[in-house]
């Protein structure tokens, strides 16, 4: 017979299990307030840069695959904080739920051997607008 595990996704604890069960006094983990800077911010091996995304729209599908596999080449550790939240930044789910639109202001922050020129690398691929042609430009230039 198969044994069928049920999980409380929101405490990562088996239902039923004492330390799963829901308590009205328990404060909730995920309305903690989250701090405005990221504990890699005092580690000496820690770098982080501050850019604004220029690119015509923002960090979607495509810029954000060339964020992810730029990220990958890297051994240290990537996060993007936006918005006083945290994002994985060897991670193009995550990337995409950051949302980011032109004008926006990310900090990119590594953590590792290679941190500062992961950081480097990849405030200078934001800034390059991912290398790519703003929609915006080429639609001007098709115009008659």
């Amino acid at each position: 017979m198969t044994r069928l595990l049920i999980t409380n996704f929101y405490f990562h604890q088996p239902i039923g299990s004492d330390r799963g069960a829901f308590d009205p006094n328990r404060s909730n983990p995920r309305s903690a307030a989250k701090p405005s800077l990221s504990p890699m911010t005092h580690d000496p091996s820690s770098f982080s840069r501050q850019v604004e995304i220029t690119n015509a729209l923002g960090l979607h599908l495509r810029t954000a695959a060339k964020f992810e596999e730029s990220a990958r080449r890297f051994r240290a550790d990537v996060r993007v904080f936006f918005n006083g939240c945290e994002y994985n930044g060897k991670s193009i789910m995550s990337l995409l739920t950051m949302a980011a639109e032109k004008g926006a202001m990310i900090t990119i922050e590594a953590k590792g051997d290679d941190a500062n020129e992961a950081v480097d690398v990849l405030a200078e691929l934001v800034l390059a607008k991912f290398h790519e042609i703003d929609e915006e430009l080429g639609a001007e230039e098709s115009a008659p």
